[in-house]
């Protein structure tokens, strides 16, 4: 494209639809210096969050390291309350006690909501993308020639989600999913 004069950039998305709506985005952009001044003023009009974080190819790498914390964080708080539910931790006690430390994070109060109210509008990411997302990362690695040894867990539940059907779901039904397999039922907090 360079020899012909055509000038390229790559600009993932962070966040959700909601915020789209709202021109909140976070957009990761990779490009030259010079065309990301250019490309900064069209961005801010649908986003709030633009970071320039390297030439053309870095802004899907960051996304993939991204999501791989966001996702890694959502399996982590998926078997959590699961494993809480199985052994008779109030999910109340636990919300409020993981909001109050340093095991809070924005994930887990994006899928909490799902847990204890049945509202999943805070984390609208597909299942399936999710492990898109996990399987381009776990290439990045490989790539590398990186030893990854959480990454293949973190897929392997989002991949489990994916083949038991649930690929069209949002990633807080994941907690569903592990509870499912461990015949947990960690809604019965909001019953």
């Amino acid at each position: 494209l360079k020899e012909k004069g055509v000038r390229m950039s790559d600009a993932p998305l962070a966040r959700t639809p909601k915020q789209a709506e709202e021109g909140c985005l976070t957009v990761m952009v990779g490009a030259s210096d010079a065309l990301f001044a250019e490309l900064k003023p069209v961005i801010e009009c649908f986003a709030e969050n633009i970071t320039h974080v390297g030439p053309l190819g870095a802004g899907h790498q960051i996304k993939l390291i991204y999501n791989f914390i966001a996702l890694g964080n959502a399996s982590v708080v998926a078997e959590a309350v699961t494993m809480a539910s199985k052994v008779g931790v109030d999910l109340n006690h636990l919300s409020a006690l993981v909001s109050n430390g340093g095991a809070n994070s924005n994930i887990f109060q994006m899928i909490m909501p799902w847990v204890l109210e049945g509202d999943i509008s805070n984390m609208q990411f597909a299942i399936r993308n999710a492990a898109k997302d996990l399987r381009y990362f776990a290439q990045m690695s490989q790539d590398a020639k990186m030893a990854s040894p959480v990454s293949p867990a973190v897929l392997s539940a989002f991949s489990l989600a994916e083949a038991m059907g649930n690929g069209d779901e949002f990633v807080p039904k994941l907690c569903d999913v592990i509870a499912d397999i461990n015949k947990v039922d960690v809604h019965k907090s909001r019953k």
